[in-house]
């Protein structure tokens, strides 16, 4: 029987969630190809953290698809299909689309996750200055148009943005489970292992610790911590928030931010768990979402979760956070206070079962990677039919 041959391309995904989901899924494949002939695309960050067996590497292309530069861009498509055509491949796979390159005879499936094209009247743009706010919305426009495709086929993380991505582009309700198809996203599997003592020197540190594992976006608003610590310490609460941002990003902020926060640097999958297990509570401000796998994180941990009062956090979190109002730094300051006052381990044992419950809804890597092969096997059935 011939194999189904599919890429998965995430040569454009370099850091944050969408890094470990691509580590995640990449060394599911490795050791279980589920019946299908993969080969993988990457960015030169995907490959440092993923293992490949021996005998394995020739199933390995690196290409970092660098969108600013035309002339990148233009080698990156020449590589690509290049391998589609030498490959034969029937299933071209975006793992977070736009991937910009559009297969030649391959069908193609698209996951999609960027919040921003489907929220074009989101509140979170008035964070930027006006001149700043066209450009971000152009360019969000342009990104919109390039995604789709009435051809291609996708796939989300969650309903609600499956709901939100059909009603932006017109999807008629007969074509939404053929075209559009819901893999959830989960927690990495190093999360369920023995984790490292790499970050063990923080248990030293007496203050309460507030965790917030992101890169310095707009969005997520970490501008926050400098006014919300300040407050926090007006209110008789000594209270850290450890962040983790690249060193030459974390030397811009201001001398305020500093002195609220503890920075560890850019963290790799494996050692997030680490990170997490010495810290008391996450702190998320995000402003547009439409998944972080940083509260099914937390909630490994039976950590307390503070977080934006958004309809994608009560869609994952259900009641059991600490919400507040992320334009509101006395909102923000207000709730840290409470879940400061009346953290204990009888909080954290009481989140457990409600955590456990949450959970139980979005599956492990093995499910979602199954989902995605079941996908990619639905599409090829379609395409099969038509010729």
């Amino acid at each position: 029987m011939v194999k189904v041959t599919v890429v998965l391309n995430v040569s454009n995904v370099k850091f944050g969630g969408g890094l470990q989901v691509a580590i995640s899924v990449i060394n599911s494949l490795i050791v279980n190809d589920r019946n299908l002939s993969w080969h993988f695309i990457v960015s030169d960050q995907v490959f440092s953290q993923i293992f490949i067996p021996i005998g394995r590497e020739k199933d390995f292309t690196i290409c970092n698809v660098q969108p600013s530069k035309p002339l990148s861009l233009f080698n990156s498509f020449k590589i690509i299909r290049t391998l589609e055509l030498k490959l034969s491949v029937d299933v071209f796979f975006t793992l977070f689309g736009p991937g910009f390159y559009r297969p030649v005879r391959a069908s193609h499936l698209i996951g999609f996750a960027n919040a921003w094209l489907v929220e074009p009247q989101s509140k979170a743009y008035k964070i930027f200055p006006l001149w700043q706010r066209i450009r971000l919305k152009l360019k969000n426009f342009i990104l919109k148009e390039l995604l789709f495709n009435k051809n291609a086929f996708y796939v989300t993380e969650t309903e609600t943005v499956k709901k939100a991505f059909c009603k932006i582009y017109c999807i008629k309700e007969l074509e939404q489970d053929t075209l559009i198809s819901v893999a959830n996203n989960c927690v990495s599997p190093y999360f369920y292992e023995k984790s490292s003592s790499k970050f063990d020197y923080l248990l030293s540190e007496k203050r309460f610790k507030f965790l917030t594992v992101t890169h310095n976006y707009p969005h997520k608003n970490l501008k926050t911590i400098s006014t919300v610590g300040n407050l926090l310490e007006r209110l008789g609460f000594d209270a850290i928030f450890v962040v983790t941002l690249a060193e030459n990003d974390y030397a811009k902020m201001d001398d305020c931010f500093k002195k609220y926060t503890i920075n560890v640097g850019s963290v790799s999958v494996i050692d997030c768990p680490a990170l997490y297990r010495v810290c008391n509570a996450l702190y998320l401000p995000t402003l547009i979402e439409c998944f972080t796998v940083s509260y099914l994180e937390a909630m490994v941990f039976n950590m307390p979760i503070a977080t934006s009062d958004l309809d994608f956090a009560r869609d994952l979190c259900g009641d059991s956070a600490f919400f507040f109002d992320p334009y509101d730094t006395n909102s923000i300051a207000t709730i840290l206070a409470q879940l400061v006052s009346t953290y204990s381990l009888e909080l954290k044992s009481s989140l457990a079962p409600v955590y456990k419950n949450n959970m139980a809804r979005f599956g492990d890597n093995e499910d979602r990677v199954d989902k995605y092969v079941s996908i990619i096997n639905k599409i090829y059935n379609i395409q099969k039919t038509k010729y």
